[in-house]
């Protein structure tokens, strides 16, 4: 059996380095000499998410129905992702509660048996119709191991709105570190199914930043790397990280900021 190194220690230590550098510059008092390049001022291209970062994705369906609520399934891709609260589209204006339910796997075989389920989210929310309404911070994170999916139920008593679809159990959007599936809407909490939904709204997440090898056999090797969130990135060395990437590539690694 032929064995392959599952990291590049040289990778590593650009980011180690990146790291130590983002430190130094940002504490205070530090400056640091300035980078060579061009002195004609312009506009920075955006650079690559921290790990630990919290990031928003919002679906791109279209409201064309609404219900109690709806089941959905989220897969995480390359990296662990932490789900951290939702955002979604209310029926009519008011306040009122609202629950957010999950367990792991998918949800089917489970749409009527509420115990089979774990309750993360239980307040009265102020929601506004056809309008993105924040749901604020769930009771418990809820994180999803790599490769892996994750069934959410978001149920709002007076009716949250949703896109109607033809299919359940398809990737109909997501992003570099997860894919939201299609699922089912729902009537009452865990009763009447009354449609195929995708899901419309914010999710709010963190990831780990990943670096994904693939060996020349194909097989691919996946290592985390989880450092301390890096809120701001200074930016001298914004300027370095292209030179992680470009090591990447020769390492034939892929790399994913998240």
């Amino acid at each position: 059996m032929k064995l392959y190194p599952l990291f590049d220690m040289q990778l590593i230590k650009l980011w180690i380095l990146c790291v130590r550098l983002n430190s130094y510059y940002t504490s205070a008092g530090r400056n640091g000499p300035s980078p060579p390049g061009p002195t004609t001022p312009g506009p920075s291209p955006p650079g690559p998410s921290p790990p630990g970062e919290l990031k928003t994705f919002n679906t791109v369906s279209k409201t064309n129905a609404n219900s109690g609520g709806q089941m959905f399934t989220i897969k995480a891709k390359a990296g662990d992702i932490t789900i951290k609260s939702f955002d979604i589209f209310g029926k009519k204006d008011s306040t009122e509660e609202v629950k957010i339910y999950t367990r792991q796997g998918s949800y089917e075989g489970h749409e009527y048996t509420e115990s089979e389920w774990e309750l993360i989210f239980d307040e009265d929310v102020e929601l506004k119709k056809n309008v993105l309404s924040d749901l604020k911070g769930l009771a418990k994170d809820v994180t999803i191991s790599a490769g892996l999916k994750q069934a959410f139920y978001i149920w709002s008593k007076k009716g949250m709105l949703y896109t109607e679809v033809k299919e359940k159990g398809v990737n109909f959007d997501g992003d570099d570190a997860l894919a939201v599936y299609t699922g089912i809407a729902i009537k009452n909490l865990f009763q009447k199914v009354v449609g195929n939904a995708e899901f419309r709204g914010r999710i709010r997440y963190v990831s780990s930043f990943m670096i994904v090898f693939r060996c020349p056999d194909e097989i691919s090797f996946i290592m985390a790397i989880c450092f301390p969130p890096i809120v701001n990135w200074h930016p001298k060395v914004i300027m370095c990280l292209p030179l992680l990437e470009e090591n990447a590539k020769q390492s034939n690694a892929r790399l994913i900021y998240g």
